[in-house]
């Protein structure tokens, strides 16, 4: 395969690749609040912003909150927003080396806006669209227990993301791209466009705005006061998340790999249990966390069909997800742990001893090192949500200069 100078992942931007690239923008905005009695609260707001290079955006926000009595709230809110596509992800050009399925390959990212792009499919960047709704409560249950409950939807339009990985070796130049008659591929053509050593690409990739999303989840925390009289008191704290999200629709330039780690890649499940112990200036902590089960897509390109636990569609191919040798990389859950003890003398020093991750869990081992294929060489899987440093032991001062 042909290398460009300096391959080794990501050999830099040249000269060429550089530039300058600016937005102006301004903004309005409106928040108002009032008590509509004195159990129930409404607010509203408005937002309008007009950006020099795609445009105006408007948005809005509606909220309110219900007082059942002194002891129960009600709260819910329904809003829309955006997310502005940056000046880098509409201007960057880069080379790089990758591996794909084991095999090195030149791919190079350009703009959306460049003409090959545009004939991949590309179009200049919009902004994300999202509408957003929340339903909860807030309930102090008795004097020493306080629980609050809330459910989310976020609905994303126009979700922009990176291609997967386009070939363009051997394609030919098609009418109307603007290189001259010597450019006989596109990999020619783009090196004639300005991105150095382009011949040699084997691929692109580019930003899009190229599917819609759905994450919804619930909120649940739970507080305990406990009082043991003279042996001091603990704060019990349980926190539980559920998130899930669906790719309700993906454009034909989203890649697999981009739809399992939407949909995969971060834990369902996530629990924090804390509780924390005080008796008169020794305070001890103690906190359990809870990471399901989450996928690493590196090893699932081209799986299609066999045994599988969810479908996925992309451009109209239905996906397979599959845990197994050569295919999907699927990691279990894991509990991690966290203690410390901090003791505070004079009112002004507090010392702390305390670990987190005491156990010194380092993650999965990475799976592409045990299936053949060529990872990125760590011998534990980098993408862990709690980290791949395994225990972290310290020893804290901390000194009042008030």
């Amino acid at each position: 395969i042909a290398l460009s100078i300096g391959a080794h992942g990501f050999a830099g931007f040249s000269p060429s690749q550089t530039g300058e690239w600016e937005r102006a923008n301004y903004a309005f905005y409106v928040d108002l609040e009032t008590d509509v009695t004195d159990q129930w609260l409404v607010q509203g707001a408005a937002r309008f912003e007009d950006f020099d290079d795609f445009g105006t955006t408007s948005n809005f926000k509606v909220a309110t909150r219900y007082s059942i009595n002194e002891s129960l709230n009600l709260r819910a809110s329904y809003s829309t927003g955006f997310r502005a596509p940056t000046p880098g992800q509409s201007n960057v050009t880069k080379v790089s080396t990758i591996t794909v399925e084991g095999v090195l390959q030149q791919r190079g990212q350009i703009p959306p806006t460049n003409p090959i792009a545009q004939f991949l499919g590309a179009e200049a960047l919009k902004p994300e669209d999202a509408k957003n709704f929340t339903v909860g409560m807030a309930w102090d249950v008795t004097d020493n227990l306080t629980v609050t409950a809330d459910w989310f939807q976020i609905k994303l339009e126009d979700r922009i993301s990176q291609t997967g990985t386009i070939s363009i070796a051997g394609r030919p130049v098609p009418a109307g791209v603007g290189c001259t008659a010597a450019s006989t591929n596109l990999a020619q053509c783009l090196q004639e466009l300005g991105i150095p050593g382009a011949a040699d690409l084997a691929s692109v990739s580019f930003f899009t705005n190229d599917f819609k999303t759905t994450t919804q989840g619930v909120d649940i925390v739970a507080t305990y006061d406990m009082d043991w009289n003279d042996a001091g008191s603990t704060v019990f704290t349980a926190a539980w998340n559920n998130t899930q999200t669906t790719v309700d629709d993906a454009g034909t330039e989203v890649s697999r790999e981009r739809l399992v780690e939407l949909e995969q890649y971060n834990p369902e499940n996530r629990g924090i249990f804390t509780a924390t112990h005080s008796i008169g200036d020794l305070r001890l902590l103690g906190r359990a966390s809870f990471y399901d089960s989450w996928v690493q897509a590196d090893g699932g390109a081209g799986s299609n069909g066999g045994p599988s636990d969810t479908a996925y569609v992309a451009g109209g191919t239905a996906y397979q997800l599959r845990c197994q040798i050569n295919e999907d990389h699927c990691y279990d859950s894991q509990w991690i742990f966290d203690l410390e003890a901090a003791y505070t003398f004079n009112e002004r020093y507090m010392v702390a001893v305390g670990a987190n991750n005491i156990f010194d869990e380092f993650g999965p081992k990475d799976l592409a090192n045990e299936d053949g294929t060529i990872g990125s060489g760590n011998t534990y899987e980098t993408g862990t949500p709690y980290g791949f440093d395994g225990g972290f032991y310290y020893l804290r001062l901390r000194v009042d200069l008030d």
